[in-house]
């Protein structure tokens, strides 16, 4: 068995909504409601708007990726668009997780390094898939 590109877009889609499904215990799991109380309401309110905004377009890249590939694969501006937003997302994701949270991510242990091994995995895999969906879509 061979794996085509629109499978590599589907594997992409579930990653997203894998991660998306993570994300609902990262609040608990970073305590983020003891956290957060120390805020002012507004930048409280701000941060929670920022996550369900990161929350959505999790999914979003997710479904398109996992019930729209064959449309993002077939060479398009639409395609090329949709491709290239979401590999400079992940791609910007990815770079974040290698330069900005080394000094402050939480406490190594076996469960925080399978965590971020998996995150990362996901990161790349994710950014590469649509970094290659973007070409394909602007070489055609």
């Amino acid at each position: 068995m061979t794996l085509d590109h629109v499978t590599f877009l589907r594997l992409a889609g579930l990653a997203q909504l894998s991660i998306a499904a993570g994300s609902v215990l990262v609040p608990r799991y970073l305590k983020w409601p003891e956290e957060l109380a120390r805020l002012s309401p507004l930048t409280r309110r701000v941060f929670w708007t920022y996550a369900g905004y990161i929350f959505g377009t999790n999914i979003a890249g997710g479904l398109l990726a996992l019930l729209a590939a064959p449309a993002l694969s077939a060479p398009s501006f639409l395609g090329a668009v949709v491709s290239g937003y979401l590999t400079v997302y992940w791609g910007s994701r990815l770079a974040l997780q290698f330069f900005c949270f080394g000094p402050v991510a939480p406490p190594r242990t076996p469960v925080t390094r399978l965590g971020e091994i998996a995150f990362t995995s996901a990161f790349a895999l994710i950014t590469g898939v649509f970094a290659f969906t973007f070409v394909h879509n602007l070489g055609s």
